[in-house]
C-alpha cells in the first residue's frame, strides 16, 4: 500500500508488531503475550490485547481516496492478586502507549507509514476486570475501490426494492469460496442464524424527508448491514477472518454506488465492531451503516 493508507485488520497486525518489540528487551519487559480480539479461557498474564472499535469515513474523497478514522481500546490484562498488581497495569499501558506516540505513523514491515495521526482517550482502570484500557484513534486513508455505475437513474424506486437489489449483490458474494460467507438474510438477526456464520444481515433503518439536488427530490435511506462470524477458540486468526470479510462486504457496498441505477449515489457512514451472544456462542460482529441517496421525481 501507499503511505498512510491502511485497513482495520493491518493496523492492528502493525500495532501488535510495534508493541511486541517491547516485550522482550523494552518498556513492556514483564508483558507475556500481545493479542488482537478477545481472549481464550486459558491465558498468560499480564498481557495486552487489541480490539477493533469503530472506523468511520469523514464526508471527504480526494483522487479516489477516503479519509477514515480507525478507533481501536488497546487492553492490558492481569492478575491482580497485591494492591502494586492494577498499579502495574496502568504503567504497561502508559508504556505502551508512549511506544505508538513515538511511532505515531505505525509503519508497516517495509518501514512505510501506515497513518498520520493517533489520539489516546483517558486510561481507564477496572479492579474488578483486573485491567486497564485506553481507547485510541488513528486518523488513514483507503483507496475506494473502481466504482460501477449504470448510465440511467431509475425514477422513484420503492425502498424495499432497493433493499432486495443491496441484499442481492450482496447475496452473490456466496458463489465466491475464498468470502467462507455461508449465509445472508434479508431481516433483524435471529439466534437461530448462528449455525450459518459467517452470516450478513441486511435492514432498512430510515427513509429521510427528500431534500433537493438538480432539480428533484432525493429522499435519503438509511441500511445496517452487520457481519457476524463465531469466535471460536479465541485465536488471532478468528478475528482477522472477520475482518477480511468485513472489508469484502465494504467494498461490495462501495463497487456499487447507485445499486444498478435504483440509487442516484450511495456511501458507508461508518463500521462499528462489537461482541455479541447468541445461543452461548460468542460471536464477532461489525455493523455498516450506510446512506443511498435515490431520485425522485413529481
Amino acid at each position: 500500500m501507499a503511505d498512510y493508507q491502511t485497513t482495520m485488520k493491518d493496523l492492528l497486525g502493525n500495532l501488535k508488531t510495534l508493541l511486541s518489540a517491547e516485550t522482550t528487551s523494552g518498556t513492556l519487559q514483564g508483558i507475556k503475550q500481545i493479542k488482537r480480539g478477545i481472549l481464550p479461557p486459558v491465558t498468560q498474564l499480564p498481557l495486552i490485547t487489541l480490539l477493533p472499535q469503530e472506523q468511520t469515513y469523514p464526508q471527504f474523497r480526494s483522487g479516489g481516496l477516503a479519509t477514515i478514522d480507525f478507533q481501536i481500546e488497546m487492553v492490558v490484562v492481569t492478575n491482580v492478586r497485591r494492591k502494586d498488581d492494577i498499579y502495574n497495569a496502568h504503567n504497561h499501558i502508559d508504556a505502551a502507549m508512549e511506544k505508538i506516540r513515538d511511532n505515531r505513523t505505525v509503519p508497516d514491515s517495509s518501514g512505510n507509514p501506515t497513518v498520520f495521526n493517533v489520539e489516546f482517550g483517558e486510561i481507564e482502570v477496572s479492579d474488578d476486570r483486573e485491567a486497564a484500557s485506553v481507547r485510541m484513534n488513528f486518523q488513514g486513508e483507503e483507496i475506494l475501490p473502481a466504482r460501477t455505475i449504470s448510465s440511467t437513474i431509475t425514477n422513484n424506486p420503492t425502498p424495499l426494492a432497493v433493499l432486495t437489489k443491496l441484499y442481492d449483490k450482496i447475496n452473490a458474494l456466496k458463489n465466491v469460496s475464498a468470502n467462507k460467507l455461508r449465509s445472508v438474510h434479508k431481516e433483524e438477526w435471529d439466534d437461530s442464524f448462528t449455525k450459518m456464520c459467517p452470516s450478513v444481515t441486511v435492514n432498512l433503518e430510515t427513509v429521510s424527508d427528500p431534500t433537493f439536488t438538480s432539480g428533484r427530490d432525493s429522499p435519503q435511506i438509511e441500511f445496517s448491514v452487520s457481519v457476524y462470524s463465531q469466535v471460536g477458540k479465541a485465536s488471532d486468526q478468528m478475528l482477522l477472518n472477520h475482518l477480511d470479510l468485513v472489508n469484502v462486504v465494504k467494498k461490495e457496498i462501495q463497487r456499487n454506488v447507485n445499486l444498478d441505477g435504483l440509487a442516484r449515489d450511495s456511501l458507508i457512514d461508518g463500521i462499528s465492531h462489537a461482541q455479541t451472544l447468541a445461543n452461548n456462542d460468542l460471536l464477532y460482529s461489525s455493523n455498516i451503516t450506510m446512506t443511498v441517496m435515490t431520485r425522485h421525481d413529481k
